[in-house]
């Protein structure tokens, strides 16, 4: 270990917003926690001294998806709205707006509606008959 740089015990993210609209991120660390809270705080107190104000929307992450809602039909069982979805391999089906993944527990809670979309219905009755064309010619034009 290096005795001019010890190894940091915590470390903290801050960010922040200039007057100008720039975004500014920070990494602070120090060996304990209260000591990295209270750099924060020296942090932020400068930040507002200089008109500055702390932004709260840091790190990465997917933008929320638009919920696509089903125009005049309600849940049959619970009487909320119903959400057009999307599985991953990219089945269509109808739910209740109720009806979250628990991704901790691996399984669905709220409203159990879920509703399918029929993509294939059954057309034949019977398999269709087989065609004989002939045996495949032996020379090609080419």
């Amino acid at each position: 270990m290096n005795d001019k740089f010890p190894e940091a015990g915590a470390v903290a993210f801050f960010s922040y917003k200039r007057t100008d609209g720039f975004v500014i991120n920070l990494t602070l660390r120090d060996t304990t926690g209260k000591d990295v809270l209270d750099r924060i705080e020296g942090a932020i107190s400068k930040v507002k001294e200089q008109g500055g104000v702390p932004h709260e929307k840091f790190g990465g992450g997917f933008p929320k998806k638009a919920v696509n809602y089903v125009e005049g039909r309600v849940c049959p069982k619970c009487g909320s709205k119903l959400v057009n979805s999307v599985t991953g391999k990219g089945k269509k089906f109808i739910k209740c707006e109720t009806n979250k993944w628990n991704r901790d527990l691996q399984k669905a809670e709220g409203c159990e509606f879920i509703e399918w979309e029929k993509t294939f219905e059954k057309t034949f009755e019977k398999p269709l008959p087989v065609v004989d064309y002939g045996e495949p010619e032996d020379s090609f034009p080419y």
